[in-house]
C-alpha cells in the first residue's frame, strides 16, 4: 500500500513563489483542489466552499492553470 502524496505539486508554494499572498480564502481554494482526484469544475469547487467568493474561486485556479 503506497503513502503519501510526493508526486502531487505544493500548489500554495507555487503561489507563494510567484509573489501572491496566502490568504485564508485562497488556502481554502487550493485545500480544496488538492484532494480532487479527478476533473471538477470551478463552480463545483465554488459550492463546496460557501466562504469563498466566485471571484476568488476563479482567479486563484486561473493562476494555478497560468503557473502550469
Amino acid at each position: 500500500m503506497a503513502t503519501g502524496h510526493s508526486s502531487k505539486p505544493d500548489l500554495l508554494a507555487i503561489l507563494e513563489d510567484r509573489g501572491y499572498r496566502s490568504t485564508r480564502q485562497r488556502r481554502d481554494v487550493v485545500e480544496r483542489l488538492e484532494l480532487k482526484e479527478e476533473g471538477f469544475s470551478a463552480e463545483e469547487v465554488r459550492g463546496e466552499l460557501p466562504g469563498v467568493g466566485r471571484a476568488t474561486v476563479y482567479r486563484t485556479i486561473k493562476l494555478l492553470v497560468e503557473a502550469g
